[in-house]
């Protein structure tokens, strides 16, 4: 008799199964097929990624061995195709490499362009910074004193690592503008920057000293030094008396 019971408990049984799995076996068959899809999508495109990188990393190499040989118009070739079918890091990299070839032939309108776009499409801040820096420096002797201000002030923003630099430039069109007070100020602060290299800070030192002597004395200045003279004049007058 146990054995009736158990066998019409196990059909029962069954019967559930078949009625749980007739209502949620598509959605966890979906869903699983959506795992595996998912899974073998990132492989192709991991794979790929990988392949594109390689043919990038090649072709970076063909254009630095055709520059260092001289053959400019294969290495922008290269470069080129780079900039146009690379993943963003090399295309940062082309465009940067295209602007240094156009500054050295000369085009330093559009060395700055390929600076600018270089900036546009670059993965991280630093090396957006750099492009940035590079494309600024070809254009300063072209721009004002607060065009070069409005240029420069991203890269100084939160400590940038080319801040010091940029408040270089910023320091050096105040200086060429006869902007005294200006230039004073940018290359004192330059001065306290504990991330200033050496190089620059001897450059700031002789900004200083020569801001101290060509820039008109200031008031203040001024008249604490005739202060100081009148006493002095008066000092031996009073001793006569």
């Amino acid at each position: 008799m146990a054995d009736v019971f158990d066998e019409v408990e196990e059909e029962l049984r069954k019967e559930r199964y078949q009625e749980i799995f007739r209502k949620w076996g598509p959605w966890v068959l979906g869903a699983a097929v959506a795992v595996i899809a998912g899974v073998a999508g990132y492989q192709w495109y991991s794979a790929a990624q990988t392949r594109s990188a390689e043919a990038a990393g090649g072709r970076m190499l063909e254009a630095a061995a055709a520059y260092g040989n001289g053959e400019l118009a294969t290495a922008q070739a290269h470069l080129e195709t780079l900039a146009a079918e690379s993943p963003r890091g090399y295309e940062t990299l082309a465009l940067m490499q295209q602007g240094a070839i156009a500054l050295e032939q000369g085009e330093r309108t559009e060395a700055a362009r390929l600076y600018s776009q270089a900036a546009s499409t670059a993965p991280d801040r630093l090396t957006r910074d750099v492009a940035r820096y590079k494309a600024l420096l070809v254009e300063f002797g072209q721009l004002s004193y607060d065009d070069v201000v409005l240029r420069a002030e991203p890269l100084i923003e939160n400590g940038g690592p080319l801040a010091p630099l940029a408040r270089e430039l910023m320091g050096a069109a105040a200086l060429e503008a006869e902007r005294w007070d200006d230039a004073r100020r940018h290359y004192e602060q330059i001065s306290f920057a504990l991330d200033a290299p050496p190089a620059l800070q001897a450059r700031t030192a002789e900004a200083l000293a020569l801001i101290e002597q060509h820039a008109p004395q200031r008031e203040g200045a001024a008249a604490g030094t005739a202060d100081e003279t009148g006493a002095a004049e008066g000092a031996p007058a009073q001793e006569g008396n």
